[in-house]
């Protein structure tokens, strides 16, 4: 038999395991008796992953992998108590406004990546394989708090560290640090360049941006603690990584023109919650060269500065804050993700 007749006669053999598996159901109802119902049901779910294994079509990001990252994140959240049970009875979050936002199942992400597989295979095969879900309906200071008491208990621990796995110390009284001006965001601008800047021009309010997006932006991005300065990008099938040295407009058309889109503080909280939860480290350390993570899915409404995030050891803090309009420095760098989305 060919590999597509082997797997034809996997479905086949599927359908039918089902179809045992509901009768067992009626007779388990009229007797009581749920042992064989189970047993089947094992059994059933059991081929169906080694099946849905093996249509998966994503080499470089296999499905088990991709389960595991899920898993690991809301596991992450939960202990930080981000998730609470809905009106449905489902998980998810709610926003400021009161709306409620189910969390994405594992089911409904595998669907959308097989319904873009094209330009998500590609994406993959170019190192974007690290799985985010990003509460983005969440309030900003509500992440940035619970982010802050990770790094405490962290610290209490004796584990955090920086990039380089050595520990860090901790201003206790304010362990994340956010400019002012993070209360007054539009989300998704394009940024442009006039004369020696970068301006942005447009953008939406978080109320219309989760409209638009959904209360969780699920997210594919390169596996980076700390994104590529001037000269250390890397080409990874015809795509070169973003480096700093220059503008945020240049850096936004580059993002742009692949296909992706720069994050927002939302998305910088959640990927330094997960990788704190699982690795004790932050994310975008700046140990000595200045470095800084230009967040480029927002633009402060009243101010030209462009925002930006790390952690900076001599104040022993994460910072979220802006740059000068005309920053080209070598050590400004910035993060872009692919969206998982319906087509």
């Amino acid at each position: 038999m060919t590999k597509c007749e082997k797997i034809k006669q996997e479905y086949e053999n599927l359908k039918t395991l089902k179809q045992e598996f509901n009768l067992e159901m009626e007779k388990a109802v009229e007797i009581g008796e749920l042992g064989k119902a189970k047993e089947l049901k094992a059994r059933l779910e059991q081929q169906r992953d080694a099946l849905a294994e093996k249509l998966w079509l994503f080499e470089n990001l296999p499905q088990k992998e991709l389960k595991k990252q899920y898993e690991e994140q809301i596991s992450a959240y939960r202990q930080l108590g981000l998730l609470e049970r809905l009106t449905n009875g489902k998980e998810g979050i709610k926003d400021e406004y009161g709306e409620e936002h189910a969390l994405p199942s594992f089911a409904e992400i595998s669907n959308m990546m097989r319904e873009n597989k094209e330009f998500l295979r590609k994406k993959t095969e170019q190192g974007f394989i690290r799985l985010q879900l990003t509460p983005f309906a969440l309030p900003i200071d509500r992440l940035k708090e619970r982010y802050g008491e990770l790094i405490r208990q962290k610290h209490k621990e004796g584990n955090l560290k920086g990039e380089n796995n050595d520990p860090l110390d901790l201003d206790q009284n304010q362990p994340v640090y956010m400019n002012e001006n993070f209360k007054s965001l539009l989300y998704f601008p394009e940024w442009e360049t006039k004369g020696n800047k970068a301006v942005a021009k447009g953008g939406i309010t978080k109320k219309e941006a989760i409209k638009q997006t959904g209360g969780w932006r699920i997210i594919l991005d390169e596996d980076l603690s700390i994104v590529p300065v001037k000269g250390q990008g890397k080409t990874i099938k015809d795509r070169k990584q973003i480096e700093g040295g220059m503008l945020a407009s240049e850096q936004f058309q580059l993002i742009k023109k692949q296909k992706e889109e720069g994050y927002t503080p939302e998305d910088w909280f959640a990927f330094a919650i997960i990788r704190l939860s699982k690795e004790n480290k932050v994310i975008d350390d700046d140990r000595e060269t200045n470095y800084i993570c230009r967040l480029l899915g927002v633009c402060f409404s009243a101010s030209g500065a462009v925002p930006y995030a790390n952690w900076v050891r001599y104040y022993r803090r994460a910072r979220l804050g802006g740059s000068g309009p005309g920053s080209s420095l070598s050590g400004v760098g910035v993060r872009a993700g692919v969206r998982v989305k319906k087509s």
